[in-house]
């Protein structure tokens, strides 16, 4: 935040003088035409039957002299074209999470692997949770970078089999409409059909440790 004397001298180098008492009213009467703002943007963003993207990242922030790592969650709505962020006081955890969707019934909520929103599968049942495809893509392609690991290379060519019919719709320039009928498609069923099969095959794996 910048302080008031700050920019008191800002506006005077502007040739804008005023007391510091109208600079004071103006960031009080400023406020809370914000806080309106910010509040009709955030109940956009999570209006009802909406699919929602969120995500967190660090931010520094001073406080009592020196500055401290704290969060900051963002959330997009693609359709109605609105980004939010939410502040929360800093924190990455759960009951942040629970503030900031109260009782919105958007009816999805796209996100990454953070164990936070494993709240949703255990307790938001009417919030349906859509994980990243790039961010699991993500662990296996460190699986097969460090390992070589052939069930990974095998997961990571079905992904990007996905990866080219997204392109090929993007390409094609076709409408959202469009885009939903493909992805469920005969070709595309037969792609997640392999992956869901060589998932659930590793998870049913026991890999045991060797004997010393």
């Amino acid at each position: 935040d910048t302080p008031l004397y700050r920019e008191m001298y800002r506006l005077s180098v502007e040739s804008m003088h005023l007391s510091r008492m109208s600079l004071t009213n103006w960031l009080e009467k400023g406020s809370t035409h914000f806080c309106g703002l910010i509040g009709y943007l955030k109940n956009t963003c999570l209006e009802k039957d909406s699919i929602v993207n969120c995500d967190e990242t660090w931010c520094r922030v001073k406080r009592e002299g020196c500055y401290k790592k704290k969060y900051i969650w963002c959330l997009v709505n693609k359709l109605s074209k609105v980004v939010i962020y939410c502040y929360e006081d800093g924190s990455r955890g759960r009951d942040a999470l629970k503030r900031i969707l109260g009782d919105s019934q958007v009816k999805a909520l796209q996100s990454d692997g953070y164990n936070v929103y494993m709240y949703l599968d255990d307790h938001m049942v009417d919030i349906e949770h859509l994980c990243c495809m790039a961010h699991a893509r993500a662990k296996f392609k460190y699986a097969f970078e460090q390992g070589g690991d052939k069930d990974a290379a095998f997961i990571l060519e079905l992904i990007g089999e996905l990866y080219k019919l997204e392109r090929e719709y993007e390409e094609g320039g076709l409408s959202p409409g469009q885009i939903r009928l493909c992805r469920n498609n005969l070709k595309t069923k037969e792609i997640i059909i392999k992956l869901r099969g060589k998932l659930d095959v590793l998870l049913r794996t026991v890999i045991r440790p060797a004997a010393s």
